[in-house]
């Protein structure tokens, strides 16, 4: 992409008299190509769509003008425009303008700005153009009314946790009545299933362990942040949490998170989803405490440490076989699918990576980290589930992130890379590559993906791999409604590792 996002101070189009040779009075028609509209309808939809920020909405729909199957900008690209703001004279939305419509052979037109404002709900600059540029009527309105989740149940038999446990029946779960509130708008008030819900928390305490702070700080050498290799207890740090290993009176191996702080919402979604959702393919979840000065999450310790740390072989570990790798993919796909079909809502994970891909003593992958997780859409419309904060790892993230969509695609996306990180064995981000991030690495490649399956894995079908790298980038596609549904993924990844 050209360098466009210089400042607007000088020259600023906010503050010239005339733009490709139009005058301020130039009518307006749905026609119009958007580099050639006058400086006055410019001006003031840039300052709409500045205001609120929506812009970032818009540029998340924009298409390149000459190819309809790839976005205009990346999520790089939306960075760059967002830094105009602490410019002089900055503005995104300027900037965004800028660059669309001089892109291409295909020039955009006032009729492609209004459809995609309408597209994205963006009715205060949808009715700028349809009324007061176009001189119409104001566009029909869908708006998305916020609705109460219906009674949610989900039966099976009880689970005992008791102290010391070694084991237990992952497919099993409590049978639990919960009332959610379902996500809408701009608001960020919605938390997983069962908020403040007494039943809900009944269930909780039924279903794991309650600590102390102090057991758990005796368990893990007193939060020692001396690493496990080293003799200490840390096993690893994010953004949220620290993570232990700590011992049960019984000798058993934990896993102890450690959140930086007391109860929140991260360790509230976590411990909710954990307790009340339970597969073979999820982290299993023994107990947690929430009296001390952090909140902590007891978890079952999985011996092999996380997906990212084998695919890069890290603590000089073997590379992985195929066989075990596909299955990987295979387990992976499954905790996903349960995630979004355990209840008549999906609930969305939205940080898929393989760092949060757990791997037990029998290499069986075990999904973690649920602290993002929400309720969302089956991702057949535009926007349905809406979130002002926006999370997940940049390079694992689909393009409507960016605007906070919350839909099971998310998922679908992050996992397709991960997919690619198996067949690889390349990380999702390197800056040492010409293109950083993993899916524009290979899609370099085009037809000659297969040079770069991963030799540490073995010998392979390369007819398989192009099959696997084909469901792949089906998963990666821009658009949501092109992406498969994780239960679709699964089932094709089942259909082809029944030959294996």
């Amino acid at each position: 992409m050209r360098n466009i996002f210089k400042s607007y101070s000088e020259p600023n189009p906010m503050n010239s008299h005339a733009i490709s040779g139009c005058s301020s009075d130039q009518v307006v028609t749905l026609t119009t190509e958007l580099r050639k509209v006058p400086i006055w309808f410019r001006n003031r939809l840039c300052q709409i769509l500045d205001s609120s920020d929506s812009w970032e909405e818009l540029a998340a729909v924009i298409c390149h003008p000459d190819d309809s199957s790839r976005f205009l900008f990346t999520h790089n690209n939306i960075s760059v425009l967002k830094a105009q703001k602490n410019k002089p004279g900055g503005s995104p939305a300027q900037a965004l303008f800028t660059h669309w419509s001089t892109t291409g052979k295909n020039r955009p037109t006032v009729n492609t700005l209004l459809d995609l404002l309408k597209e994205t709900r963006l009715y205060r600059a949808a009715d700028f153009v349809a009324v007061q540029a176009l001189q119409g009527s104001p566009v029909e309105k869908d708006y998305l009314e916020t609705r109460e989740l219906l009674n949610i149940v989900s039966s099976s038999e009880d689970t005992e946790y008791e102290h010391g446990i070694t084991s237990t029946s992952h497919e099993e779960e409590k049978t639990v009545l919960v009332q959610g509130r379902h996500e809408s708008g701009n608001s960020e008030s919605h938390t997983v299933p069962g908020e403040s819900n007494a039943d809900e928390f009944q269930c909780v305490e039924n279903s794991v362990v309650r600590f102390s702070y102090q057991e758990l700080s005796s368990m893990a050498q007193n939060f020692s942040e001396t690493s496990v290799s080293r003799g200490g207890a840390k096993l690893g740090e994010g953004g949220f949490a620290v993570v232990y290993r700590g011992t049960l009176k019984s000798g058993q191996s934990v896993a102890i998170k450690r959140f930086k702080g007391a109860v929140d919402g991260q360790f509230s979604a976590e411990l909710r989803v954990l307790a009340l959702y339970r597969h073979s393919n999820l982290l299993p979840l023994l107990g947690y405490s929430c009296d001390g000065p952090s909140a902590c999450l007891v978890y079952a310790y999985m011996k092999n440490g996380c997906l990212y740390d084998r695919i890069m072989c890290k603590d000089n570990s073997q590379g992985i076989p195929w066989k075990r790798r596909l299955n990987i993919a295979l387990g992976t796909a499954r905790g996903i699918s349960y995630l979004h079909t355990a209840r008549k809502e999906p609930l969305v994970h939205r940080d898929i990576k393989s760092a949060n891909v757990l791997l037990d003593e029998q290499m069986n992958p075990r999904v973690g980290d649920f602290g993002l997780v929400r309720i969302g859409s089956s991702g057949e419309r535009t926007t349905v589930v809406v979130t002002n904060t926006v999370m997940g790892t940049n390079c694992y993230m689909a393009p409507e992130a960016m605007r906070g969509d919350v839909s099971v695609k998310l998922d679908t996306f992050s996992f397709g890379i991960v997919l690619l990180e198996l067949l690889t064995g390349l990380p999702p981000l390197d800056n040492n590559r010409e293109e950083r991030d993993l899916l524009t690495h290979i899609q370099n490649f085009e037809e000659e993906l297969t040079t770069l399956l991963d030799t540490k894995a073995g010998e392979t079908n390369e007819q398989l791999g192009k099959e696997m790298f084909d469901l792949a980038l089906k998963c990666c596609r821009d658009r949501k409604k092109d992406r498969p549904t994780m239960v679709e993924v699964l089932h094709e990844l089942e259909e082809l590792l029944k030959h294996l």
